[in-house]
């Protein structure tokens, strides 16, 4: 059956806003853990058989990150990727700090080719595993008058455990608010930012954060620099203003028991 595939817009003023897209690649019905399982090599078109590392793979280009899971389903007997993310310019020109989120949904896996290398249906997003610590995700964008492909040099790497779920937040001491954190801990989601104070200028509504393999999110937007560090169940920040006398909030941010 088609995977289902979302594509998220990181808009400070709105929050997520997540359209449907069909994928041609086959998915389980269900999210389940990619068991770590031995695996066998993949021939590629092209140069020597290898065995792709299973687990987290990272990558950075001109700013925007993306990420992703690889693993081996045993039942299909084939490379599987899960929890994909990427970072692409919403604006023009094209600032790292302006972006939309794609990403996979949590239920979705989706199956590499026996060459390793996928095409998600029509959203111009292609990953190619290239040797056992090496692949490229490319994904074709468009914002405003600006348009382009970006290219990722994905190598794999260790991920701080941060939980999905709901969070609560807290600026300084103001009343806690609730966000999402989800895929395996590299979206923060609707990120409910606080009144601005009398006097300042600011943004309004929402921010969508994603989350580095150290666990760190940062984002700048018109003044606005929100900056935490994630770990399993907790997180702590700084909320600043550009040229806004009151400086600097605290930020706090749980996972309920």
């Amino acid at each position: 059956m088609p995977a289902a595939l979302a594509a998220a817009t990181g808009c400070a003023a709105a929050g997520v806003a997540a359209a449907a897209l069909a994928a041609t690649a086959p998915a389980s019905a269900t999210a389940q853990p990619v068991a770590q399982a031995p695996a066998p090599p993949i021939t590629p078109a092209q140069g020597r058989a290898f065995t792709p590392a299973q687990g987290n793979w990272e990558g950075t280009t001109r700013g925007f990150a993306a990420s992703f899971q690889l693993g081996y389903d045993t039942g299909s007997g084939r490379y599987v990727l899960t929890r994909l993310v990427l970072l692409r310019p919403n604006a023009c020109p094209v600032q790292s700090t302006r972006y939309s989120e794609f990403y996979l949904r949590p239920s979705t896996q989706v199956a590499l080719g026996p060459t390793g290398s996928l095409r998600l249906g029509s959203t111009g997003v292609t990953t190619t595993l290239q040797g056992a610590r090496s692949a490229t995700v490319t994904s074709t964008y468009r914002a405003g008058r600006c348009a382009g492909t970006l290219t990722w040099r994905m190598r794999p790497a260790r991920r701080v455990a941060v939980n999905d779920g709901t969070w609560k937040i807290r600026f300084g001491s103001d009343t806690p608010a609730r966000f999402t954190v989800a895929s395996g801990g590299r979206l923060a989601r609707a990120v409910t930012l606080p009144p601005v104070p009398v006097g300042c200028r600011g943004l309004r509504g929402a921010l969508d954060l994603f989350i580095s393999a150290s666990g760190r999110a940062t984002v700048t937007r018109n003044g606005v620099t929100v900056a935490m560090r994630f770990a399993k169940r907790t997180a702590t920040g700084t909320l600043r203003l550009a040229g806004c006398p009151a400086g600097s909030m605290r930020i706090s941010a749980s996972q309920p028991s």
